[in-house]
């Protein structure tokens, strides 16, 4: 569990401390665009891919067999999950990358889903979380770190 905690804290750091800051200006600067974005997009892997070994080696407690009635509420949540995921991979957002230069357009940016949770594809991964049996605790670790860089992370405008 401390390595999903690890993990998850990493990730963070990486984009609150970098991305949308002086210190990426400063990269871009020292490094070139292309170079940068090779840079984060490496980091940004090694991040997830940490995170989800970390969450496969959490401790299980199941959350949604305990109670069966629940398990139709599941099957929503999965499906709003996959509606979040499409969404955010479909979309314009002033979020992705190489999209940076919209971020300079004000609040006409970002529009509809995008302008409310500012990343629906890691809505939807949270969500997917919560709604697929897995452990617990692994759920709140991954979820609020999702959620934390969806809702805090660089600004839209």
């Amino acid at each position: 569990m401390l390595s999903l905690i690890a993990a998850s804290a990493y990730f963070l750091l990486i984009h609150f401390g970098v991305s949308g800051t002086r210190l990426r200006d400063e990269l871009v600067a020292r490094l070139g665009a292309g170079a940068y974005r090779g840079a984060f997009a490496l980091a940004s892997v090694v991040g997830l891919v940490w995170m989800s070994y970390a969450y496969r080696r959490a401790p299980t407690v199941e959350l949604w067999g305990l109670v069966l009635g629940l398990r139709p509420a599941a099957y929503v949540l999965v499906f709003i999950a996959f509606l979040f995921v499409v969404i955010g991979l479909t979309t314009p957002s002033p979020t992705r990358v190489g999209m940076e230069s919209k971020v300079g357009q004000g609040p006409e940016a970002a529009r509809g889903i995008v302008r409310i949770t500012r990343h629906p594809f890691l809505w939807g991964v949270a969500l997917a979380e919560i709604g697929l049996w897995r452990p617990l605790a692994a759920i709140l670790v991954y979820a609020v770190a999702f959620y934390l860089h969806g809702r805090l992370g660089p600004p839209l405008t």
